[in-house]
């Protein structure tokens, strides 16, 4: 059964084209204009504030206006994110992957070739924001965040620890994401001893209800 196409509609202002052949969130003709003028003409001029309003951006692949913080950032491209968002970026880089058996070795080959390069672009990442550079190691935990909802969650908890109110200056390091292994939510950020200590408790409030009464006996 052939794939269906959702429909999309042009985002230029007064255009009420709609149509599976949607490219850069524009339909056909307006696209073929955007070609010729280049970056001076009426439709390219249009289209930065047509794709970004109000903080949310119009995804090429699903065709819905999201939150900035759901595309990842691209320089590249002139509005600072990708033109997918992270699930639909997600899915064409699964597709490529399963539809082209050679992925894998061809990319093993440019990381070997490439090793300074990229190690060197890893590092300057970090540097310019250390925040977003976890946010891949994050996903990988199972714990969904972005940098700015660390932010977000530091500054409600003015710079401590949930439990024991440790700085991050006492701490020496940045708080850690505290979160539930089981479903994934994140409850809270934590110096590294008491997140170690949630884990060794095995997150559990009857051990830790035991370890107080222990203490208290």
């Amino acid at each position: 059964m052939a794939k269906t196409e959702p429909t999309r509609t042009c985002c230029i202002e007064g255009c009420i084209s709609t149509s599976p052949r949607i490219v850069r969130a524009m339909c056909p003709m307006h696209y073929q204009r955007f070609l010729k003028d280049g970056t001076a003409g009426e439709a390219s001029a249009r289209i930065i504030p047509a794709l970004i309003q109000d903080g949310m951006k119009l995804c090429r692949g699903c065709g819905q206006r999201k939150p900035l913080d759901l595309f990842r950032r691209q320089a590249a491209n002139r509005t600072g994110a990708s033109h997918y968002c992270k699930s639909c970026g997600s899915q064409r880089s699964r597709e490529a992957r399963e539809s082209d058996p050679l992925f894998a070795e061809r990319r093993r080959a440019y990381r070997s070739a490439n090793a300074d390069k990229l190690r060197d672009a890893a590092r300057n990442r970090y540097r310019a924001d250390p925040l977003r550079a976890k946010v891949s190691t994050w996903r990988n935990q199972g714990i969904e965040m972005t940098a700015e909802q660390y932010r977000a969650m530091h500054a409600d908890q003015q710079g401590a620890c949930a439990i024991c109110r440790k700085t991050e200056a006492q701490n020496g390091k940045a708080l850690a994401v505290d979160h539930d292994h089981e479903t994934g939510r994140v409850r809270g950020l934590l110096c590294d001893q008491c997140n170690i200590a949630l884990g060794r408790f095995q997150d559990s409030p009857e051990n830790l209800r035991r370890a107080l009464d222990y203490l208290g006996a």
